[in-house]
């Protein structure tokens, strides 16, 4: 029996086989339940690390209807962010009882599908950096799973926010461009998150107040837009270039490298060189990302643990700087 044992994962069956006794003993023995003998559950502890038997606790939590698994929503591979952000929220929650798990949603906006596929593990709460549709918002308001959304502002009941002023950073974007003698403003985003909007009003009010205009490429496919920036680069003489993140900084970047392109600074939000000193340094909106994953986080489990009033919505908002070069 070891030989195929080797095989598969170890069962209560097996457990129970090995030692002659009945599978509901053994499931009570690793249960510690009372009306098992000390002796019996020595054997089956015993019996259980002989053969190398894991714990399912998934399934144990399915049969309680309760876990100590947070869900943890990203959207992209490709963005530096997500990878910062997301092992950031691991470390917040491994000090805690809690645990997390990933999960991946591969658009834009998590759908009520998305929310369905994530809740066959009874998650006790999500932390998300993918916005939520209504849908979503409601399915996770009803079934109460507190849900705290990073990076994202909306106002919809059940979603609490924790954010950055996005405003702000577009602002002190344009200032800066306004007081480093910059001829031709770009902004371009490769997102259609409501937060690029915010940066592109900051960065807007900022250059209209001098009275000067500025060219605007909003996100249309994302695949094609450091080619569109660039295009819009050469007609009008941008020598200034807001992008939505560090990450599409980059790319347009490197790109206008290969095309031989000099004179025009780019500048991104999110300060990923802090992070990752192999990524290039560049003009950024900077802000304390620990400071906010923290806040997020406790947040998190103070609604699971009932320390918070479940419809008391979290609207936090962090201050942003622009860095130096």
């Amino acid at each position: 029996m070891e030989d195929r044992l080797e095989s598969k994962f170890v069962t209560y069956q097996d457990i129970a086989d090995a030692l002659g006794i009945t599978k509901m003993a053994v499931s009570k023995a690793l249960r510690n339940s009372h009306d098992i003998s000390d002796e019996t559950k020595r054997l089956v502890r015993a019996k259980a690390d002989e053969l190398g038997y894991i714990p399912n606790i998934l399934a144990v939590n399915f049969k309680s209807k309760k876990t100590n698994m947070i869900a943890v929503v990203f959207n992209s591979f490709h963005n530096p962010y997500f990878s910062v952000a997301c092992y950031k929220v691991f470390d917040a929650i491994k000090k805690t009882n809690y645990q997390c798990q990933l999960f991946f949603c591969d658009e834009f906006l998590m759908n009520l599908d998305d929310v369905k596929k994530l809740m066959v593990n009874k998650y006790c709460g999500i932390v998300s950096f993918v916005e939520p549709t209504a849908d979503v918002a409601a399915f996770v308001h009803n079934k109460g799973i507190p849900f705290v959304l990073v990076g994202i502002d909306i106002n919809i009941d059940g979603i609490d926010c924790v954010y950055t002023d996005d405003y702000a950073g577009g602002r002190l974007v344009g200032e800066y461009f306004l007081n480093s003698g910059f001829k031709r403003a770009l902004f371009v985003s490769d997102s259609v998150s409501e937060t690029s909007g915010r940066r592109l009003s900051g960065f807007s009010d900022a250059i209209k107040s001098s009275g000067r205009e500025f060219e605007c490429l909003p996100c249309g496919s994302p695949s094609n837009m450091v080619k569109l920036a660039y295009d819009n680069i050469k007609a009008n003489g941008i020598d200034f270039v807001f992008c939505f993140s560090d990450s599409f900084a980059l790319m347009l970047i490197m790109y206008l490298e290969e095309q031989n392109v000099s004179g025009v600074e780019v500048c991104g939000y999110d300060n990923l060189h802090k992070y990752y000193p192999l990524i290039k340094k560049i003009k950024s909106v900077d802000y304390d990302l620990n400071e906010i994953i923290e806040y997020a986080c406790e947040k998190l489990i103070e609604k699971i643990e009932g320390k918070i009033n479940p419809d008391e919505r979290v609207d936090k908002v962090f201050d942003v700087t622009l860095t130096a070069m």
